[in-house]
């Protein structure tokens, strides 16, 4: 690869330190010294801006870097200008997570504003733009795909279905449905062999968690014929329901009940082992399908299932994309399938490090658009033999035009509902105070005794201690700065 040659300016000293460190570049990297470093942006003129260390240093690349991405450098030439070459990586590479969040969380921002600002440039734009069917642009005008771009939007005299069907739209579960949707239409060799080695690998933990003599297989067998029996139960009609109907983490748990105590305790086991909480529901029914053949498809084929994927919110992005030419249009698009593929790139940071999933979808109050923002907590570990009696807490953050931020934490735990909301301007805390008596019965409507209570935050930033970004992954990860 052509070397990089570092800009006089940053020869003569460093562009930002925060440590002891050398007064000269060349002292630091001498020839054959071989060093980490992150290409933070590229900018005009084949300049890029490395991260070397705790530095920040601008250099000259005759070839095309990619941002985002960390490179090992090899000093070529110690004199000025100081050049380098990319060098091969070593064994200790920067995980594959960690290499994309570094390219996308730039683009994080609230989902409602990004929408907000591509239904700006709509309203200015005469350009062509798709239709609000979800697929290719066929000449609608933009006022069709801004009224496209409103369905995704929850509004508030709309209702909790309503609210549950725009965040299952929202674009951060995608490419799992399309995953089980592809897994339906699949052969049923490939089926089989992927479940194959699900059960594989399920038995190979079984065995690990029983010990020498004891035969994982024989406890898999016996599981699957506990599922047949739940399956073939008097609930269903003697018929086995299709596996896309039940939740199959219900159906595994109900079967796992009619084993012994210690074949179900190894099981258990065995699948915590496999981090199951964290799988994918395509991932759960390929597993009860293929213990369990009678119990149906492994995903859903259906006209619904098509509809659904072409109307989330990803998938109608990514169409627009594809017909748009070069311009502020496109940019804009390419913005908010960044800041949500930003978000999906969270979710799995979270799940590194055993914390909960968050999801947002926007919202329009009639004279703004913003973004709710939703997370729920479990108590306690997410072992596949919990108990559904556990507490649940649901954080939820939202600002309205008229309210400002609000903070919501729900409790829900031995059929009590609490709330507990706050927010920070003094005039909004007392008029939320006097509509808590309302707000109560709300929430009671569900059948569980609610208490409400409203309070003023002394500080804002209390309004967003679960903003989206918040991880303890980036606690020993980091993003922009790295160990050279």
């Amino acid at each position: 690869m052509d070397p990089l040659a570092i800009q006089g300016a940053a020869s003569s000293g460093w562009t930002r330190s925060n440590q002891q460190t050398p007064a000269d570049l060349q002292a630091a990297l001498q020839r054959g010294r071989v060093f980490a470093g992150d290409v933070l942006q590229t900018m005009s003129g084949g300049t890029v801006l490395l991260g070397l260390g705790p530095l920040r240093v601008p250099a000259r690349a005759q070839t095309q870097l990619q941002p985002g991405r960390r490179y090992w450098f090899e000093v070529i030439s110690s004199g000025s200008p100081l050049e380098l070459r990319v060098a091969d990586a070593p064994d200790v590479t920067t995980p594959e997570l960690l290499r994309a969040l570094r390219t996308l969380l730039g683009a994080e921002a609230p989902l409602g504003t990004l929408l907000e600002n591509l239904a700006r440039l709509l309203g200015e734009s005469p350009a062509t733009a798709p239709e609000s069917g979800g697929g290719a642009a066929n000449g609608a005008p933009p006022a069709e795909w801004e009224r496209a771009l409103g369905e995704h939007a929850w509004r508030p005299d709309e209702g909790a279905s309503e609210l549950r069907a725009k965040f299952e739209r929202s674009g951060l579960t995608f490419e799992g449905r399309l995953a089980e949707a592809a897994l339906a239409a699949a052969p049923p060799a490939e089926v089989q062999r992927i479940g194959g080695e699900l059960l594989g690998a399920l038995v190979a933990q079984a065995q690990s968690v029983l010990g020498e003599g004891a035969e994982g297989a024989s406890l898999l067998h016996k599981l699957a014929q506990a599922l047949a029996q739940v399956l073939g139960g008097a609930d269903h009609g003697g018929a086995g329901p299709a596996s896309g109907e039940l939740d199959p983490s219900r159906l595994i748990l109900r079967a796992l009940a009619q084993l012994a105590p210690s074949e179900a305790a190894a099981l258990q086991s065995a699948l915590e082992r496999l981090d199951w909480p964290r799988w994918p529901t395509w991932m759960r029914r390929l597993l009860l399908r293929t213990l369990a053949p009678d119990s149906g498809p492994p995903g859903q084929r259906s006209p619904e299932v098509a509809d659904a994927l072409q109307s989330d919110l990803k998938a109608r992005l990514l169409a627009a994309r594809e017909q748009l030419g070069e311009g502020a249009l496109r940019n804009a698009v390419d913005r908010t399938l960044s800041g949500i593929e930003a978000d999906q790139l969270l979710n799995l940071a979270r799940a590194e490090v055993d914390e909960s999933a968050q999801w947002s979808v926007p919202l329009h109050d009639g004279e703004r658009w913003s973004t709710l923002h939703l997370a729920v907590v479990r108590d306690g570990s997410r072992g596949a033999g919990q108990s559904e009696s556990r507490a649940r807490r649901i954080a939820l953050e939202v600002e309205f035009s008229r309210t400002g931020a609000v903070h919501v934490d729900l409790l829900h735990a031995e059929q009590t509902l609490s709330a507990r909301v706050l927010a920070h301007d003094p005039a909004v805390v007392e008029q939320l105070a006097q509509h808590s008596l309302e707000l109560e019965q709300l929430l009671a409507a569900g059948g569980a005794a609610a208490r409400v209570s409203v309070a003023r935050a002394s500080d804002e930033r209390v309004l967003h201690s679960d903003a989206p970004s918040r991880s303890s992954y980036f606690a020993s990860r980091h993003v922009m700065d790295i160990e050279g």
